[in-house]
C-alpha cells in the first residue's frame, strides 16, 4: 500500500528536482529520502526517476503516482 507520505516525496522530488532540495523541503537528510525512495521502488516494483546529473526526472510510472496524487487530494 502506496503511504500519503510517499505521495508527498513523488511531489516534493518533482517539485524540487534534486534529492537535497526535496529532502530540505521535506525537513529530512538526504540518506532518509533516498532510503524512503528505494523502499518504495522495491515495494512497487518500479523505477520512479530516472537520473539526469544530479538531477532526477520521473519516469511514466512516477507521473502516474504524481497523478494519483493530486486525485488523493481532491477527496
Amino acid at each position: 500500500m502506496i503511504e500519503r507520505s510517499h505521495l508527498r516525496i513523488i511531489e516534493a522530488l518533482a517539485d524540487n528536482g534534486s534529492l537535497t532540495a526535496a529532502a530540505n523541503a521535506l525537513h529530512l537528510t538526504q540518506p532518509a529520502l533516498s532510503h524512503q525512495i528505494r523502499y518504495l521502488e522495491q515495494k512497487l516494483e518500479l523505477q520512479l526517476w530516472q537520473r539526469e546529473g544530479r538531477k532526477l526526472r520521473l519516469t511514466n510510472g512516477g507521473k502516474l503516482l504524481l497523478q494519483m496524487q493530486g486525485k488523493c487530494c481532491r477527496c
